[in-house]
This record gives C-alpha cells, sequence and structure tokens, in this order.
C-alpha cells in the first residue's frame, strides 16, 4: 500500500433503520454485535472486503478474536450467524471472509489528492 493513502467508511443515515441492524438492536446485546460488524467492516477497508489473517489460512472464532481484538467469542458467532443470514458476509473457499457491503460503502483517497483538492478549491474561491 502506498504510503500516505487513507480510507474512510461512508455511514448512511439511515444505517439504523436496515433491517438486519434492527434485528441485531432487538437481541441481547446486539449493540456489541453492531460494533463487532462495524468493526469487520473498518479492518477489511485495506484489503477490499477481505478479512484475512494470512493466505489460505481460514478463519475460526479465535483467530478473529485475536484480529480484531475483540473478546467475547459469543457475540463474534452471533454476529457471523446474523450477517450470513442476511447475505453480508460471505465465507471463501479460502477460509476468508468477505464482507459485501465494503466495495460500495468504502473507498480511499491519498495525501496528495487531497492537497491537489484543496489547491482547486482555493483556486477557485480566488475566482469568485
Amino acid at each position: 500500500m502506498p504510503k500516505g493513502v487513507k480510507f474512510w467508511k461512508k455511514t448512511l443515515a439511515d444505517c439504523y433503520d436496515l433491517q438486519v441492524i434492527k434485528e441485531m438492536d432487538a437481541m441481547r446485546n446486539g449493540h456489541l454485535m453492531v460494533a463487532f460488524y462495524d468493526r469487520m467492516m473498518a479492518y477489511s477497508i485495506r484489503h477490499d472486503g477481505i478479512l484475512q489473517i494470512s493466505e489460505g489460512k481460514p478463519h475460526d472464532l479465535k483467530s478473529l478474536s485475536r484480529l480484531l481484538r475483540y473478546e467475547n467469542i459469543a457475540i463474534i458467532k452471533k454476529t457471523l450467524e446474523v450477517l450470513e443470514e442476511y447475505k453480508l458476509i460471505k465465507t471463501q473457499k479460502d477460509g476468508s471472509i468477505l464482507m459485501v457491503a465494503v466495495p460500495e460503502l468504502c473507498g480511499y483517497t491519498t495525501e496528495e489528492a487531497e492537497r491537489k483538492a484543496k489547491q482547486r478549491a482555493k483556486k477557485k474561491e480566488e475566482t469568485l
């Protein structure tokens, strides 16, 4: 990954109105499940939506716990079940987990692109 790359994730204004989020929120410790899903998305941004420890090594609950620094295995397990039910994650043949929504909700920019955008905005402001 080139130096100076910044990743971002959109949060939709109505994200808490999505059926999957409502379902998780209604469950015991649902807020923890929503937080874990958000953590999964954030971690996978740099890897095009894929959660993977190393090439060809499948995830288990403990490895996900270590990877994402989240200790509650029961929450991880239940979150994965709900996300699979709603088809928001797919387990790949190599054991990695694809976060389906990442490509449409995440992106990146570079420091150079930000600098150029500021330069253009300043130039536009000066011409007004």
